[in-house]
């Protein structure tokens, strides 16, 4: 397997901009509009809920179907600072050529459309663009509805195999966070997509430790919002299964590195309990 992967084609830099579009999506009428001014084209769609920032859903007359865009939104300490402006135009043109490739791998990712950025000030504004999934929710809207444990079982495996395909494509996601799973509650059994690879990164392969920490950043996340408490060891136990499948020594390495791993965990809990004791003080 390659570790890099080709470009799309068509990526028209200018002074003020730079697009990428996906090849399926180059000759759609929207992607005149976007190349000459992506800014004006996000100004004409509809604002949805989603992520850090609201999305925004673009026509399927423009695209052939609907569209949703998520604009770039820096997260962790420097997100209040930074907010939405990158120092360079290259983070959303990197992740469309990642994602492109990945889709055409079959690995459960959203189907990529477009990626650009725009120069605002001293900094850039991005935005990124996959096909709309309908009817699915993001995995913390999906465990809001308070499913049963025989379904958090049947999704866990399917989450499971989704990431093995990542890992195995020798990808880190680099913020697999409950956000970034969405869940097409309608199919039966539910199915899982990988999504916002924009942090992601791509090798020949990828370790048991850089795999088990993924794993345990989407326990600190649902621990985060709340749903720890629909981990259960059954679901847990299915997710291990289904992501190791017949793989006896992937299995036993992941294992080894837990007790390092639950470590990590246990110092992240406590960080979280002295930012709330000053959140509260603050107050």
């Amino acid at each position: 397997m390659k570790p890099d992967a080709a470009p799309p084609t068509s990526a028209r830099p200018t002074r003020a901009h730079r697009v990428t579009i996906a090849n399926a999506f180059r000759t759609c009428p929207g992607a005149r509009s976007l190349e000459s001014d992506p800014e004006a084209l996000l100004d004409r769609g509809e604002p949805v809920a989603g992520g850090r920032r609201a999305n925004v859903l673009l026509s399927p007359r423009e695209w052939g179907q609907p569209v949703r865009v998520r604009p770039g939104q820096r997260g962790g300490l420097l997100g209040p600072l930074l907010g939405a402006r990158y120092a360079t135009p290259t983070r959303p043109l990197r992740e469309l050529a990642l994602v492109e490739a990945l889709h055409a791998e079959g690995v459960p990712v959203a189907a990529p459309v477009f990626a650009a950025a725009w120069r605002q000030g001293v900094g850039w504004r991005t935005s990124f663009a996959t096909v709309e999934q309908e009817g699915a929710l993001d995995l913390a809207a999906w465990l809001a509805r308070a499913p049963d444990e025989g379904t958090r079982v049947t999704l866990a495996v399917s989450i499971a195999r989704a990431l093995r395909r990542v890992h195995d494509a020798g990808v880190v996601h680099g913020d697999l966070q409950i956000r970034n799973l969405l869940v097409d509650a309608r199919s039966d059994p539910p199915t899982c997509t990988v999504i916002d690879f924009d942090r992601a990164r791509r090798s020949t392969s990828v370790s048991a430790a850089a795999r088990l920490r993924e794993w345990m950043r989407l326990v600190r996340s649902c621990e985060k919002t709340g749903h720890a408490r629909q981990l259960t060891p059954r679901v847990q136990a299915a997710a291990l299964s289904a992501y190791c499948g017949g793989d006896r020594a992937l299995r036993r390495a992941l294992l080894g590195r837990l007790p390092r791993e639950q470590a990590r965990m246990r110092r992240h809990r406590l960080g979280w309990r002295i930012a709330e004791f000053f959140c509260r003080g603050a107050g």
